[in-house]
């Protein structure tokens, strides 16, 4: 079915226009989760009363996004890019950050083909320029994971690192000196952590651009005090408490197995907080989060405790848990076969 950007139903624009209020009030209050779902009932209610207003569609893909219904949120905004509304290039922005939330490597491909498409588009903002090359950054950040973590391909691993860096570098450049916009902030902030946390996972030390010899115990607080300056521009925000939580656990094992100068029950505990955060208020029940806190409790050698958080985050659909199978079925096996190893 065709969609159209203007609709002819009263109820349908009446009830675009609350799921729209929704959305902005949830902007505001990241944490009521009951917000975002008022929002997508009211948007539900405009494509129910006009299964093809375009804006209805549109928006309830972002509210799915929001809620982490990726598959529901990918189908509604393919449906809209694939209608070439005025607002295509930031329709495929939102269409690539639903495929990035999936966090499989197909979908991650998928993300970086719609953000490509975007900064190659005829005319677009600053702004939104800037936004898709920080998100095009996060998703070289999250390609920096390995499928299997005792065989890397360190040549992988270091290629998406350099284009975090390089990213970084770009951006900075085209703002020339100007602070950025706090939704562009938070994203390089947070690629730019995720670049440093997954190169702490493969190596030791590593050479970066500028010749600059980085070791694990300095990439480990590189990427904590960029996910830190990712939390100060965004609050309340759970992709960036989860990657604060993660960062924490990684301190917590490497104070214990590297140079690095935290106290590990310290760091756990810190680890600990963030991720309960988000399982317990922001997002409630994330299987990622669910996930790292049973990673966090293994490589602590608490492998009961371990097993309840995977126990626990199995039970959320794969769909729904950003997290897949396999990886989830190989932690598992080290906790039961009682291995404290990283990564």
């Amino acid at each position: 079915m065709s969609l159209n950007i203007e609709s002819q139903s009263p109820r349908a624009n009446a009830h675009l226009n609350l799921g729209l209020d929704r959305l902005r009030l949830f902007q505001e209050r990241p944490d009521d989760r009951a917000i975002l779902n008022e929002a997508e009932e009211d948007l539900n209610r405009a494509v129910e009363e006009d299964p093809s207003f375009l804006p209805a569609v549109y928006y309830r893909g972002i509210a799915r996004n929001l809620k982490g219904e990726n598959d529901l949120a990918i189908s509604d905004l393919t449906r809209v890019v694939e209608s070439k509304p005025p607002f295509t290039a930031e329709a495929r922005f939102n269409l690539g950050i639903a495929r990035f939330h999936k966090y499989h490597r197909s979908d991650l491909q998928e993300a970086v083909a719609q953000f490509q498409a975007v900064l190659t588009s005829n005319a677009i903002s600053d702004e939104l320029r800037l936004q898709t090359m920080a998100s095009l950054a996060q998703v070289h950040g999250q390609l920096m994971i390995q499928k299997n973590p005792e065989q890397p391909d360190r040549e992988q691993v270091a290629l998406h690192f350099f284009k975090v860096l390089g990213a970084e570098t770009e951006i900075r450049l085209l703002l020339k000196g100007q602070t950025p916009d706090a939704s562009i902030k938070w994203r390089i902030e947070n690629a730019v952590g995720l670049g440093y946390m997954f190169a702490s996972d493969y190596y030791g030390s590593i050479v970066v651009q500028n010749g600059t010899v980085w070791h694990r115990p300095a990439l480990v607080l590189e990427a904590r005090k960029h996910f830190e300056n990712a939390d100060n521009a965004s609050p309340k925000n759970w992709a960036i408490l989860c990657n604060l939580g993660s960062i924490w656990m990684r301190t917590s094992y490497w104070s214990s197995h590297d140079n690095l100068e935290e106290n590990s029950q310290e760091s756990f505990e810190r680890s600990k907080y963030f991720l309960e955060r988000v399982v317990d208020k922001i997002r409630p029940n994330y299987g990622f989060a669910l996930y790292e806190l049973g990673r966090l409790h293994r490589i602590n050698a608490k492998f009961a405790e371990a097993l309840e958080w995977f126990k626990r985050s199995e039970d959320v659909p794969e769909t729904k848990r950003d997290v897949s199978k396999s990886t989830l079925d190989r932690e598992i096996k080290r906790a039961r076969e009682q291995k404290s190893i990283f990564p």
